[in-house]
């Protein structure tokens, strides 16, 4: 084992049986439990969240190796060669703090050529260092080697205790349906710290598990709050990044797109123009929600985060008086059409809207059909003109035009068989063009 393998209280231990053979590394841990109305200590010799690597192989031919932080030392036992290669043939540690040590590597005839930099007082086992924008060669985290530009991205990622989880999470054995809540994926913990200055934080699996609890809590609690964030559990990777609208934070693989800056830009000043109406800010915070799961990578991610906010923005619309404060922002593109805008031949819609759209000088604009600007009221389109292939025939004959539209939707209003719907398209630099659905 080398170096922090070999720390105090971190102990390698081998089990053999006539049906398997078990070679695990395991950070000792105190732990109590309550027994006969007396709290009892005792000490964690196997158990997930201390267990630090394995080797387990059974008689059958079965075997499995784990390493939570993906060691040099474990790869030579397995016959694997490092992937860290030392630079030089003097290497130099420095504390910094108990924490901290910064590693100089270098050649001996080069210790002396550095002083401008970096100069050692032997006699006083001290240095000074001072380096100026000097390049980054390599970053390595737990084991594995990072491009530079993604390290902000991983720091936030194991400060909110993802990767912790996700040590522990895949190493579990199948234990049938899984079931995904708030706290727990069945009887794993999840992380529990938060995003920055959200009331609430929820860690969603990207996989394709089962969350109905967790879906119907994160509607509760979007219903009146947005101060919120939704952090993705998932192994790690430069497709991380960050989808703010307004007040809510969504952390997970996002597919590679600069668009998604606009559409955050977009919905965000309107966002910032509507905050007074409460009604609208609301229905515009669901609708920008909406838009940016279309951007999310993970199925299961995106599945559970977009059922939350259809459910709700439904919801939102069947609560709504007869009538809601409207006010169409020209500027940023906003607007409010009654039903006679509508018209049932999605070739002749898809034409009056590109030319309605092509009188904005905007990159993305939003339409609500069915509700009446001036007067504030909503006139649904019945459900039986707004079918599934009507959907699709309007969303291709937009696209042959040379609009991309991000999002079509049909949301049931108060009155029964009736639906009201919004479009999203772009166009950028004077003339029309595509933005991945």
């Amino acid at each position: 084992m080398y170096g922090r393998a070999r720390e105090p209280q971190k102990y390698l231990a081998l089990i053999v049986t006539k049906k398997y053979s078990f070679i695990y590394h395991f950070k000792l841990e105190e732990a109590i439990s309550f027994e006969e109305n007396r709290i009892r200590k005792f000490m964690k010799y196997l158990d997930s969240p201390n267990l630090l690597k394995f080797i387990y192989r059974s008689v059958d031919g079965y075997f499995k190796i784990y390493d939570k932080y993906n060691t040099k030392g474990w790869k030579k036992l397995l016959g694997l060669e490092p992937e860290y290669e030392a630079k030089g043939n003097v290497k130099v540690r420095i504390n910094r703090s108990g924490k901290t040590d910064v590693v100089v590597e270098t050649y001996v005839d080069d210790l002396e050529n550095i002083k401008d930099s970096i100069k050692f007082r032997w006699e006083n086992k001290k240095a000074d260092i001072q380096i100026s924008d000097a390049k980054i060669a390599e970053v390595i985290i737990y084991g594995k080697k990072l491009d530079p530009r993604d390290v902000p991205k991983k720091i936030k990622y194991e400060r909110l205790g993802i990767g912790k989880f996700m040590a522990e999470y895949k190493h579990q054995a199948e234990r049938g349906k899984i079931e995904e809540s708030k706290e727990r994926v069945n009887e794993i913990r999840k992380p529990e710290e938060r995003l920055n200055g959200k009331e609430e934080t929820f860690f969603i699996l990207g996989s394709n598990r089962e969350g109905e609890e967790l879906i119907e809590t994160m509607k509760k609690e979007m219903k009146n709050v947005f101060n919120l964030g939704v952090v993705e559990l998932n192994d790690f990777n430069s497709e991380y990044e960050t989808i703010k609208i307004g007040n809510f934070e969504i952390f997970g693989k996002i597919k590679s797109n600069a668009k998604i800056k606009e559409v955050e830009s977009y919905f965000n000043k309107i966002i910032s123009e509507t905050k007074e109406y409460s009604k609208l800010a609301k229905l515009v915070y669901y609708i920008g929600l909406l838009t940016s799961c279309q951007f999310l990578k993970s199925e299961g991610f995106k599945n559970k985060m977009q059922r939350a906010v259809e459910e709700n923005l439904k919801e939102h619309l069947s609560r709504l008086d007869e009538s809601i404060e409207l006010r169409e922002i020209d500027k940023l593109c906003i607007e409010f059409k009654a039903k006679g805008f509508f018209e049932n031949s999605a070739k002749k819609f898809s034409k009056k809207l590109k030319e309605n759209f092509e009188k904005k000088n905007n990159k993305i604009c939003t339409y609500f059909i069915g509700v009446n600007e001036d007067t504030g009221t909503f006139t649904p389109i019945p459900l039986s003109r707004m079918r599934n292939e009507y959907r699709e025939e309007l969303k291709k004959n937009l696209e042959e035009q040379g609009i991309k539209v991000l999002l079509v939707e049909k949301n049931p209003h108060f009155r029964k068989g009736r639906n009201t719907y919004h479009s999203l398209i772009q166009r950028k630099r004077g003339h029309l063009k595509n933005l991945i659905n």
